[in-house]
């Protein structure tokens, strides 16, 4: 791990500087030796949950971000296990409790960027209806991609909103219908109205480099 990702200093003081026997002392912080495993009198198994929240809340941050886009796709689709690009290990905390993914959601999903491919059909079980209203409310990034080789023009083309940004494009009594998340109906409008914009993003992005070719042209001529 970096000394970025831990957030210590490439030169760490606790090992480089000369130390007492008793503690390691650094600019702002004072760490005792950790101690023996004889001296902890507790026998059971540490609880999670009676660590404060605020502890509870970096450790989700630490375990959640990614660097990189996370996919999302139907649920239809299996991605395969082995694939690097489909381990994410805070799924796998969120599904542990109730009291865990009520906490951790708004870190894991706000703190992402997601990315999902949609095809030019409507003939996939799109993710928008495997959300609940509160899910789709935390996601702070969602760029949408059109499924296009990579040769075509558009392949890089991409509509970017989040949750909210995206729920507006709904009547305020959709979640009325149906109170858990977005039902067939609605689902389908979102996709329609996101296609929409995905499609002038791929057009913008196809005049510019038709712009530039004509530019080009002129140039030589």
């Amino acid at each position: 791990m970096s000394s970025h990702e831990t957030g210590a200093h490439p030169r760490d003081p606790l090992s480089t500087s000369p130390v007492s026997p008793l503690c390691y002392e650094t600019d702002s912080l004072l760490v005792l030796p950790p101690p023996s495993t004889g001296s902890v009198k507790t026998k059971s198994r540490f609880n999670f949950m009676e660590l404060p929240v605020e502890l509870r809340v970096k450790i989700y941050r630490l375990l959640s971000y990614e660097s990189s886009e996370l996919l999302i796709l139907p649920k239809a689709i299996t991605p395969r296990l082995e694939a690097p690009s489909y381990r994410y290990p805070g799924v796998s905390l969120l599904t542990t409790c109730k009291l865990v993914n009520d906490e951790m959601s708004p870190v894991f999903y706000g703190g992402n960027t997601f990315r999902i491919t949609l095809s030019s059909s409507h003939h996939q079980e799109y993710f928008i209806r495997n959300h609940r209203w509160s899910t789709l409310q935390c996601i702070e990034t969602m760029k949408f991609y059109g499924d296009v080789e990579p040769s075509h023009p558009s392949f890089k083309s991409s509509f970017t909103c989040s949750g909210l940004e995206m729920l507006g494009f709904i009547p305020k009594h959709a979640a009325l219908c149906s109170t858990v998340g977005p039902d067939d109906e609605t689902a389908a409008s979102m996709i329609t109205m996101i296609l929409v914009k995905l499609t002038l993003a791929q057009l913008a992005d196809f005049q510019v480099i038709m712009a530039g070719l004509f530019s080009t042209h002129e140039a030589q001529t």
